[in-house]
């Protein structure tokens, strides 16, 4: 099963940038509405994407 990891919380705006990703290594995002003490289910995840060098494009498989 996939594992999922936290990687901000608390957030006030609509968008969010993740610095800490590692290249060539395919990630997917789901993100999580909170309100008060309650927490929407999660998002389905993005497709898989991939941080890589600029101007070289790539799809994870």
């Amino acid at each position: 099963s996939t594992q999922w990891t936290t990687i901000a919380s608390s957030l006030k705006d609509t968008s969010y940038t993740v610095t800490s990703l590692s290249k060539r290594v395919c990630y997917s995002f789901r993100v999580i509405s909170t309100t008060g003490k309650s927490s929407s289910k999660p998002s389905q995840p993005t497709d898989l994407v991939q941080l890589i060098d600029r101007g070289i494009k790539k799809i994870c498989v």
